[in-house]
C-alpha cells in the first residue's frame, strides 16, 4: 500500500475495510448497500464499469430507479471512508480509484499478470510467491453467491491453481537442476 491510498479492502478469505490503517467501525447497522458496492467494484480490479451494469447488478429489482439507488450509495460508501476520491465516476461510468484503494483481490492479479511478463525465473518466483501470500481464500468467501461473486471468485481461484502449479514446476525443476547430488546426501543419510 502506497502513502496516497487510504483504503485497504481485504477480500480473499474474508472481507474488510482499512481507513488509514484503522478497521472500518460501523454503528448500530452496518451499510450493507455501500459496502455491496465497494465489493463489487473491488471484483473488477479498478476498471471502469457502466453505470447501467452497476446499477442491474447491485439492485435487479429497483428497475428505473436502480440508478438512483446507485448514486445513493455512492455518495454513502464515499461518506462512510471519508474520502471522494476511492471511487471515480464519470461519463456514465464508475471504477474504484487503485492510487486511493489498496485492494488485495487487484494486487494478487497484478502480481501475476507481471509474473507472466517477467523477463527472468527468479523475478518470475517472486512475484508468484508474493500474489500467493496475499490469496488466504476464496474471493468474498462466506458471501452470498451472487452471480458477480462466484463468477470473480472462479477466476480468482483459477488463477490461484495456475499460480500454484507454476510454482510447483519451478520448484522442480530447481529441485531436479540440483538434483542427484543432494539425492545422494538424502538418501546416505537413511
Amino acid at each position: 500500500m502506497t502513502r496516497e491510498q487510504t483504503v485497504k479492502v481485504t477480500t480473499l478469505g474474508r472481507f474488510s475495510v482499512r481507513v488509514r490503517g484503522k478497521a472500518l467501525a460501523f454503528g448500530r447497522k452496518t451499510p450493507l448497500r455501500p459496502l455491496a458496492l465497494l465489493k463489487y467494484l473491488a471484483a473488477h480490479r479498478g476498471g471502469e464499469i457502466s453505470v447501467v451494469q452497476v446499477a442491474e447488478a447491485l439492485w435487479p429489482d429497483k428497475g428505473a430507479s436502480a440508478l438512483r439507488a446507485l448514486a445513493i450509495n455512492l455518495h454513502r460508501l464515499r461518506r462512510l471512508v471519508g474520502s471522494t476520491e476511492i471511487v471515480i465516476h464519470r461519463e456514465r461510468h464508475i471504477a474504484i480509484d487503485l492510487r486511493h484503494v489498496w485492494c488485495d483481490a487487484e494486487v494478487f492479479e497484478r502480481m501475476l499478470d507481471q509474473a507472466t511478463q517477467a523477463g527472468d525465473d527468479e523475478e518470475r518466483m517472486r512475484l508468484i510467491a508474493g500474489a500467493l501470500a496475499l490469496y488466504r481464500g476464496d474471493f468474498l468467501s462466506g458471501e452470498p453467491s451472487e452471480g458477480w461473486i462466484v463468477a470473480a471468485r472462479e477466476r480468482l481461484r483459477a488463477r490461484y491453481a495456475l499460480a500454484c502449479a507454476a510454482q510447483a514446476r519451478q520448484f522442480a525443476a530447481v529441485e531436479r537442476r540440483q538434483g542427484t547430488r543432494a539425492g545422494r546426501e538424502s538418501v546416505s543419510d537413511l
